[in-house]
């Protein structure tokens, strides 16, 4: 009898569970066997599913987002998004198998604002008017790529154009924004060589 009760009890969150999942799914590409949590968030206002793509057998409780006009998230195969994660592109992340992304980690592969103060003041009026950040401008923007095998640490920052190779270890807290070469920790802001990871 207690079980059954329990059962029921759970029916409502499980129910829930799965309606959440359903709604991340129609505005991703997920594969069947990926996990999307309740924490999940995906954000996708462009027409193309495809913008976000998440592989096999991969989890994910934080935030996906593409921009209105471009981005593109790619996780692959058994990679784990942590909660309070936000992954945010106006150009293109590509997230290899195998890496682990703790929470309260940013990737971000766009500078968010302007270094023009009219501009600033022009996107601010932009997002409010139209509900969405319009096409960039003088804002700028390169490819993230971390590959196969990598762990970034919570609360770590990863900026434009930044590639952290495979097996390599960012820890909690680091900022980088300069590449990562395969099978390197690094540490700190900015994020610098402090060892060596192993296969």
């Amino acid at each position: 009898m207690k079980k059954l009760l329990f059962a029921i009890y759970r029916w409502p969150a499980q129910i829930a569970f799965v309606l959440h999942s359903k709604k991340m799914r129609s505005r991703c590409q997920a594969k069947k066997s990926s996990l999307l949590y309740p924490s999940c968030i995906i954000n996708n206002p462009q027409s193309n599913r495809n913008a976000i793509s998440i592989g096999e057998y991969t989890v994910v409780l934080g935030q996906l987002l593409v921009l209105t006009h471009s981005g593109k998230i790619s996780v692959g195969d058994c990679s784990y998004v942590a909660d309070n994660t936000k992954i945010w592109s106006g150009n293109s992340i590509s997230i290899g198998d195998r890496v682990f992304i703790s929470f309260g980690v940013n990737i971000h592969d766009y500078d968010a604002h302007s270094i023009s103060a009219k501009n600033r003041h022009e996107q601010f009026k932009d997002i409010f008017i139209t509900g969405r950040l319009l096409p960039l401008g003088d804002i700028k923007s390169k490819p993230i790529v971390i590959e196969d095998d990598a762990w970034v640490g919570f609360n770590a920052s990863i900026l434009k154009g930044v590639t952290i190779g495979r097996g390599a270890i960012v820890a909690a807290g680091a900022v980088v924004t300069h590449d990562v070469e395969p099978f390197t920790i690094v540490a700190g802001n900015p994020a610098r060589t402090v060892g060596k990871a192993s296969e």
